[in-house]
């Protein structure tokens, strides 16, 4: 491994930690100030752009779901692109998380939807 993996791989976990703990302004601290991240959702893609904005929408995110926490079930790093298997306990759900790290901070992320590993068991509304 290289040191440019070492210092991805150092970034990645502290936005994982900063996650873990719910702690928006360092979670943010961890993306470069003109990063994207991007979210797909379904059929919808979800982008929030720029420093500001990511502490803003995890920390509200951390606000409403205090609960939610994030164990890293499988890391790969290659050349300063971190791939994260992440599970969520008690959403039983999973996600790949992909980082672009660049000069020590992220500036790109890609979060493919999380997917259930407990279908969701409530029935479903009749269309009005």
């Amino acid at each position: 491994m290289t040191d440019t993996d070492d210092l991805a791989i150092a970034i990645v976990q502290r936005q994982a930690d900063a996650w873990n703990a719910k702690d928006a302004d360092l979670f943010a601290a961890c993306y470069t100030e003109d990063a994207v991240v991007r979210s797909t959702v379904g059929d919808d893609e979800l982008v929030i752009a720029g420093r500001e904005a990511i502490r803003a929408s995890y920390g509200e995110r951390f606000r409403n779901h205090p609960e939610l926490r994030v164990v890293i079930e499988h890391r790969h790093c290659h050349e300063g692109l971190v791939t994260d298997l992440e599970y969520f306990p008690g959403r039983e759900m999973r996600a790949t998380a992909i980082f672009r790290v660049r000069g020590g901070l992220i500036d790109r992320a890609w979060i493919h939807a999380a997917q259930r590993l407990i279908p969701d068991t409530a029935p479903a509304q009749a269309p009005a």
